[in-house]
């Protein structure tokens, strides 16, 4: 992976995930049981960096996301 994908990728990963992990508990989408289920996630993994992997250099930075985590995780330990 380039160094300019792996700039948020974590994030790119994670709504990838999330969204497959929502649209299950919500029931939009529907799988032939829990081994059927991770092979799906498995599945999203896999695109999503091999997407990452052959992903051109962009000709500006990807902004860099942020979430309540890394705000708190950069604030440091609160009294």
């Amino acid at each position: 992976m380039t160094p300019a994908a792996r700039t948020g990728a974590d994030f790119v990963v994670w709504t990838a995930v999330h969204g497959l992990a929502a649209l299950l508990a919500d029931g939009l989408i529907a799988v032939d049981g829990p081994e059927a289920a991770d092979r799906q996630t498995e599945r999203t993994v896999r695109a999503t960096l091999t997407g990452l992997h052959h992903e051109a250099t962009p000709s500006e930075p990807w902004p860099t996301p942020h979430s309540a985590h890394t705000t708190r995780a950069a604030d440091g330990p609160h009294p």
